[in-house]
């Protein structure tokens, strides 16, 4: 269970980074 926890925390982790990066440098880099 928390395997599927960890593996959507990343999924989100990823979609956040893919989507703020490019228009803007991460806040939290």
């Amino acid at each position: 269970m928390s395997r599927s926890i960890c593996t959507l925390n990343g999924a989100i982790v990823a979609l956040t980074l893919l989507i703020c990066a490019p228009s803007k440098r991460a806040p939290w880099a």
